[in-house]
């Protein structure tokens, strides 16, 4: 597979991922702050986290197929996938907040929240966690 085209199907599957993610961040959103009761902030904060755990084992089974972490690797590579996304999840959680607090609904705001970060996420982790240099 070429270069060009090994980078069109990772991004491919990045995007699938991320949208499985903003579903997760939502959806443990919604738990917290309407369920539980929580306040908005830790609410999305915990909601961002959950959803980049998820999203690093997916990509790790999917997008990184040909470059699954095992083992120990597995876990540095949790540790490395959470700092090269450190970046993504701030912008995450400040679109979300200024969103949330411009009064739009806490739902559409997570969603903002979670769009915004992503494609600087792809670049970062691809990179720093499964060493890509496409």
């Amino acid at each position: 597979m070429s270069q060009s085209s090994l980078l069109s199907l990772r991004f491919l599957l990045f995007g699938l991922v991320g949208l499985s993610g903003v579903g997760v961040q939502i959806g443990i959103l919604g738990l917290l702050y309407r369920l539980a009761d929580w306040t908005y902030f830790p609410a999305l904060v915990v909601s961002v986290l959950v959803a980049m755990v998820t999203n690093f084992l997916l990509n790790n089974w999917f997008t990184y197929a040909d470059r699954r972490l095992h083992g120990l690797a597995l876990l540095w590579g949790l540790v490395s996938f959470c700092a090269a996304c450190t970046i993504g999840a701030l912008v995450n959680i400040a679109s979300a907040q200024v969103s949330y607090h411009a009064g739009v609904p806490w739902f559409m705001a997570g969603a903002i929240g979670a769009v915004a970060g992503a494609v600087f996420n792809f670049w970062s982790t691809g990179r720093m966690t499964w060493k890509d240099g496409a």
